[in-house]
This record gives structure tokens, C-alpha cells and sequence, in this order.
């Protein structure tokens, strides 16, 4: 698990993580524009919020979604690899979590393209220490990432998110049942994706001379 997050936000990072992995496969316009449809969707305020049991059944719901928001869209040919795609998900979901910034504004000051320059020196990193690699990088130095975008050029008109508040017992007792079902969709869906997979790979060889 990763550093000052607990269960539930450390799910919510991989899910960002698979949905924008998935983006390779499912996604038809280039990886710039769909990741950011993604941060700017209607789709991503769920993850925002830190609720995820109505994000998705099947690995394509989400850019069905987005489909719908922003239209279809067969744009561009860059696509980034799956690796780097998973990680790039990773890392803006961490930074939204930890320090209270939605997906919206975040990629405002750290567009797709910015992110994945960062991918060769910081993918081997824990996701707290390369966000604190890119913030250095980046220029967005200081104790808190929202006062430095306050004072970074082009960024003060950023107004962070009201800061959450303790859970109540019932509230925990929700979440950690949240975390329970969160866990399980993951692993089905990992599972499925694997199957299928496999499956076309042994389709792939059938069909070999």
C-alpha cells in the first residue's frame, strides 16, 4: 500500500491506474486526448468524490461514457504504452487524493504530455516520492502543493477543494464494505481481461501456418 493513503484511496489509484490502461485497447482517439476527456469528464467526479461503485461493469464503460460527454472522436495516432498509461493514472489519482485537488485542475497545470516526460527518471519510484520529484521538476516547490499553485504563473485562480472531514462509525463501516466490493471488481476484472487474453493469443497461434 502505498505511503499516506489508506485502503480505499490506495484502490482508487489502481482503478485510475486500469481504467487509463485500458484506455490502449478500448479507447480510439490518441492517448493525449482520451486522458484528457478523462480528467475533464463528468465520468472521472466519481473517483473525485471517492466513491467507486458505480464507476463501471465492463473494462469500456468508462470511455462509452465519455463518448457521450464529449462525442466520438477517432483523433491522433500517439498512443502511449499500457505501462505507461497505468502509471500515469497512478500518479493523478495519488496527487488528487493527497492533496485535495480535483482531476479537473490538476491536469490544468500537468497535462498528459508533462506527465509522461516524467515517466523514465520516476516510474520506478513510490508514487510519494515521484510526485515530489515532479513537483520539483516542475517548479512547484513548498509544503503544500495547493500554495504553490496559488503562487505559480498561470496558476492563481486555483482554489482547492474544502478539506474532508472524519469519518463517523457508520461511515467507516460503509467504506470499508465499499473497499470489500471495490476489491473483488478488481480482481474480476483483472481476471476477465486475462482470460480474454489468453483466449486471443490462442486464437493468435491457431491461426499460424
Amino acid at each position: 500500500m502505498e505511503e499516506g493513503l489508506n485502503e480505499k484511496e490506495w484502490i482508487l489509484c489502481r482503478i485510475q491506474g486500469d481504467m487509463f490502461r485500458d484506455s490502449f485497447r478500448y479507447a480510439e482517439c490518441c492517448s493525449p486526448m482520451v486522458i484528457r476527456r478523462l480528467m475533464n469528464s463528468d465520468f472521472i467526479k466519481y473517483l473525485d468524490s471517492g466513491y467507486f461503485l458505480r464507476m463501471c461493469s465492463t473494462p469500456t464503460d468508462p470511455f462509452t461514457e465519455i463518448e457521450k460527454q464529449f462525442g466520438h472522436s477517432e483523433y491522433g495516432k500517439t498512443k502511449y504504452t499500457q505501462d505507461e498509461l497505468y502509471w500515469i493514472g497512478y500518479i493523478y489519482r495519488y496527487w488528487c487524493i493527497k492533496y485535495n485537488v480535483s482531476s479537473k485542475r490538476l491536469y490544468k497545470f500537468l497535462p498528459a504530455n508533462a506527465l509522461r516526460a516524467m515517466y523514465p527518471k520516476y516510474h520506478t519510484l513510490p508514487a510519494a516520492e515521484a510526485v515530489e520529484r515532479i513537483r520539483e521538476a516542475k517548479g512547484i516547490t513548498g509544503e503544500d502543493v495547493n500554495e504553490q499553485v496559488n503562487y505559480a504563473p498561470g496558476f492563481r485562480n486555483f482554489v482547492p477543494l474544502p478539506k474532508r472531514e472524519p469519518l463517523t462509525p457508520e461511515q467507516e463501516a460503509a467504506y470499508r464494505e465499499e473497499i470489500a466490493k471495490g476489491v473483488k471488481f478488481l480482481r474480476e476484472l483483472r481476471e476477465k481481461q486475462e482470460k480474454e487474453a489468453a483466449a486471443a493469443a490462442d486464437v493468435a497461434y491457431e491461426d499460424k501456418p
